[in-house]
C-alpha cells in the first residue's frame, strides 16, 4: 500500500512510540521536519512501495559502502582532531544557551544571530544573565576562519563553533551505537514482516540512513551538547524550532542533566502544514517548554495542536510592514527558491523556459544566502546569463519586492514579506506539494501554478490590488515587531 507524506509520518512517530523508543531519534530519518523532496528523498523506497526482498538486498549490497564511510570517518577525525583544541565549553559561561546554525550568512553577521536577532545580548546586558551561543559547523575547512568571524560579533555574549568531526574514541563508540540501533530496526523488522507490512518496510528502509552523514551530526551535536549540560548550569536552554529530530533529542538530554531547565523554542521561520515533525513534537512537549512564535497566527496555529506547553509571541526580525509601497511599473518578475540545489535547479529550469516565452519581460532570479551551489546549478546559471532579460539579484530583498511585479515562491519566508509589498505572489508547486506553501492559511493572498503555462496564463491576467490590501492586514498576523520584554520579564535565572 503506498503511503502519502502525513501517513508515513504517523507511522513513523507511531514505530518510535511503540516499537524503538525516542533514543532512536538520533536518525532523523524517525522524524520528518517538513516534507519537502529534499527532505523526503531518504523515504523513497517506501513511498514507491518497493518489495521488502528488494530494501534487503539494497542493504545487503551497501554494506562494503557502509564500511568505507564508517573508515573514512575515523581517518578524519584524527586529520581535524586540531579543532578541538579551539572547543572549550568550560571556558564558557552556561547559564543561558542557545543552539544555533553556523550558515556562512550568520557567522559573517557581527550585529546579531542571523535566527535569534540580539536575544541573546538582551539577555546578557539588561537581563543580567550570561549567555553563550552555540554554532554548529557548516564548513570542512574554514574552523580557525570562522572562529576569528564569531571574536568579531558581539562581546557581551559568548560564542562557540563546534567542531566538525568527532574525536577518535568517540568515533568507535558511534560505529558501535548505531551499528547496534540498526540492527534493532533489522529484528524488529523482522519481527512485522508478516504482522505489519507498512512498519516492517519502514524499519528496513531506515537501516542505511544510520550511517549517513546526518545521523554522524546528531550524534556528534549530542556529544558536545552534552558537555555544556552535564556541570547542570544551564538554566534555560534556547533554540529554532523546525521539527527536526535533533530537537526533541537535545531537549530530553537537557532534561535529564537538569528536569529543571526552561526550554524555550524559537519558530523563527514559516510553518506549513507539511511541517510533520514540529507537530509530533509538539505533542512531547509539557509545561516546562515554552514556544515563542513569529506572530499571533501561528500561536493560535500551533496552540490547535497541542495545549500542553507555554507559547509567546516573540515577533520577528521581518516585520517590516509599516511603510506603503507602489506597484512597480517595470514587468520584473522575481524567484526565491528555498537553499537546497533540488529548489534551486527546478526555478532554473523553469525561468529558462518562461524567459523566451515571457520575453517581454526581466527574470530575477534571488539565491538563497547559504546555498552550496554545484555545478549543474552553476552551468544551470551559465546557460541563463546569455539571456538579455535575465539576471542574478545583487540586490537587498526590500529593493527586489519593492519593484518586482510577480514573485514566484514555494517555500521561503519570502512569500510572506511579499504582502507587504505590491508584487503579485504565486505558489509554484506540483499539486503533491501544496502543504508547502506559506501563505496555505488563506487562498486569496496568493496564485497557484503548477507548471511554466499556468505562470503564463496568471502573468497576462490583469490584477487589481484587492490582494495586496487584504495581505497587509494578515502580515501583521504573522510576523509582528519583534518584543523583548515579554522574555525579559521572564526569571532566566
Amino acid at each position: 500500500m503506498k503511503l502519502n507524506f502525513k501517513e508515513l509520518s504517523e507511522n513513523l512517530e507511531n514505530i518510535l512510540i511503540e516499537n524503538l523508543g525516542t533514543e532512536f531519534l538520533i536518525n532523523p530519518f524517525f522524524r520528518i521536519s517538513k516534507a519537502t523532496p529534499e527532505q523526503m528523498h531518504p523515504y523513497f523506497m517506501v513511498m514507491r512501495n518497493l518489495p521488502r526482498p528488494v530494501i534487503l538486498l539494497t542493504i545487503l549490497i551497501q554494506i562494503p559502502w557502509y564500511a568505507l564511510k564508517l573508515a573514512i570517518g575515523l581517518t578524519l577525525s584524527i586529520s581535524f582532531n586540531h579543532q578541538y583544541r579551539g572547543f572549550n565549553c568550560n571556558s564558557h559561561q552556561r547559564k543561558n544557551l542557545f543552539l544555533s546554525h553556523g550558515t556562512p550568512s550568520n557567522l559573517t553577521d557581527q550585529k546579531k544571530d542571523r535566527f535569534f536577532d540580539v536575544l541573546p545580548e538582551k539577555i546578557s546586558i539588561h537581563g543580567k544573565v550570561p549567555s553563550t551561543v552555540v554554532y554548529t559547523n557548516q564548513s570542512n575547512f574554514r574552523y580557525k576562519k570562522d572562529i576569528k568571524l564569531l571574536q568579531q560579533k558581539n562581546q557581551s555574549t559568548s560564542h562557540v563553533l563546534l567542531p566538525k568531526f568527532l574525536k577518535f574514541k568517540e568515533n568507535l563508540d558511534f560505529i558501535s551505537n548505531v551499528s547496534l540501533l540498526a540492527y534493532r530496526c533489522l529484528y524488529v523488522g523482522i519481527l512485522l514482516y508478516v504482522r505489519d507490512s507498512t512498519r516492517s518496510k519502514i524499519l528496513l528502509a531506515s537501516i542505511s540512513s544510520f550511517f549517513t552523514r546526518k545521523t554522524y551530526a546528531n550524534y556528534l551535536l549530542r556529544e558536545r551538547m552534552r558537555e555544556f549540560f552535564q556541570n547542570k548550569l544551564t538554566v534555560t536552554f534556547f533554540l529554532t524550532f523546525e521539527g527536526h529530530s535533533y530537537e526533541q533529542m537535545l531537549i530530553d538530554e537537557a532534561l535529564k542533566y537538569n528536569n529543571d531547565t526552561k526550554i524555550y523554542l524559537y519558530q523563527h521561520s514559516p510553518i506549513v502544514p507539511y511541517h510533520f515533525g514540529i507537530r509530533n513534537h509538539l505533542n512531547h512537549l509539557d509545561s516546562k517548554a515554552c514556544v515563542l512564535t513569529t506572530g499571533a497566527f501561528y500561536q493560535e496555529y500551533l496552540q490547535s495542536i497541542s495545549s500542553k506547553c507555554n507559547f509567546i509571541v516573540l515577533g520577528s526580525n521581518k516585520a517590516i510592514y509599516t511603510k506603503s509601497y507602489a506597484a512597480p511599473k517595470s514587468e520584473l518578475i522575481l524567484y526565491v527558491p528555498e537553499g537546497t540545489l533540488r529548489a534551486t535547479f527546478v526555478i532554473l529550469k523553469l525561468i529558462h523556459k518562461l524567459s523566451m516565452s515571457l520575453n517581454d519581460h526581466t527574470h530575477v532570479l534571488r539565491l538563497h544566502p547559504d546555498l552550496k551551489t554545484n555545478s549543474l546549478v552553476k552551468i544551470a546559471l551559465g546557460v541563463l546569463k546569455n539571456h538579455s532579460n535575465f539576471r542574478l539579484s545583487k540586490s537587498d530583498l526590500s529593493s527586489d519586492l519593492e519593484s518586482s511585479k510577480f514573485l514566484l515562491y514555494r517555500s521561503s519566508a519570502v512569500g510572506i514579506e511579499a504582502l507587504n509589498y505590491k508584487t503579485k505572489p504565486i505558489f509554484y508547486a506540483k499539486p503533491i506539494l501544496k502543504g508547502l506553501n506559506v501563505l496555505f492559511m488563506d487562498n486569496s493572498l496568493h496564485y497557484q501554478a503548477v507548471d511554466a503555462e499556468d505562470v503564463i496564463s496568471l502573468i497576462k491576467l490583469d490584477f487589481s490590488d484587492t490582494l495586496f490590501n487584504k495581505g497587509k492586514e494578515k502580515l501583521q498576523e504573522l510576523i509582528t515587531n519583534l518584543n523583548y520584554e515579554r522574555i525579559l520579564k521572564f526569571n532566566l535565572e
